[in-house]
């Protein structure tokens, strides 16, 4: 998504400079060194590059899910709070079970 937002702000950029190359050829040439230049830099270092925004999109498609599962987590958590005391009375029960055995 940033990937494809730079290469649209530059294409704008360059339809602008080519506009601008109709009507002054030199102005254009030495507009377009720097407008690249300037791009460069301030995306460059701004935005990650195409390869970590492809990863990062990926990471949210994966864990776009994680709202659903959350709240079923919670739930499931809430449910098993009492699985400490249970398995305590069921090693107990079991203690005297062998007992009569």
């Amino acid at each position: 998504m940033i990937d494809d937002a730079f290469q649209e702000f530059k294409a704008t950029f360059d339809n602008a400079l080519a506009q601008l190359n109709t009507v002054d050829r030199e102005a254009a040439a030495l507009l377009r060194p720097l407008i690249n230049e300037l791009a460069e830099a301030r995306f460059q270092f701004r935005f990650p590059d195409a390869d970590t925004t492809s990863q990062l999109a990926q990471a949210a498609t994966l864990l776009q899910h994680l709202p659903d599962s959350s709240t079923t987590l919670a739930k499931v958590a809430k449910d098993l709070e009492g699985l400490p005391a249970a398995t305590e009375a069921l090693t107990g029960a079991l203690k005297q079970a062998q007992q009569f055995m």
